[in-house]
């Protein structure tokens, strides 16, 4: 049985959907330098919360596994979001689960993410349409 805590991983897709959805739809009226704050603001929160959730919680989980006599369990962090489907003895939950590839992975993204976001703000600088690009890049990302 691996070694589990709960977090509140949801936090971590939200920032960027929350910094897409205020910048797609009240870009416009925010100006420049609101758009590049909320656009790099809603990755460097993510990278921020995956920073807590792995240095915080999972890597003193990781030391309990190796410490213990369990050594072939994987530490991993849970977060229940809703239940899907309950059917009689069938019961589905959705949820995140944050074991130590994917939490490599979730801090490259979002480390490489952030480095973009940054980047952009010069390269965009005399576009038109920052505002969506922005808002489509916290989408992607």
């Amino acid at each position: 049985m691996p070694h589990t805590g709960t977090f509140p991983l949801f936090w971590i897709p939200l920032l960027p959907l929350l910094g897409a959805a205020i910048n797609l739809l009240f870009g416009r009226s925010l100006g420049r330098r609101a758009v590049h704050l909320v656009g790099c603001g809603a990755i460097l929160g993510a990278l921020a919360v995956v920073g807590w959730a792995v240095y915080a919680h999972l890597v003193p989980l990781w030391r309990v596994a190796v410490s213990g006599a369990d050594e072939a369990a994987a530490p991993a962090l849970t977060a229940s979001l809703f239940d899907w489907i309950q059917a009689g003895n069938v019961d589905i939950r959705l949820g995140l689960l944050l074991d130590p590839l994917s939490a490599v992975m979730t801090l490259v993204i979002t480390f490489v993410g952030f480095l973009i976001h940054v980047y952009s703000t010069g390269y965009m600088a005399h576009d038109a349409d920052f505002a969506r690009f922005f808002g489509y890049l916290n989408l992607f990302t």
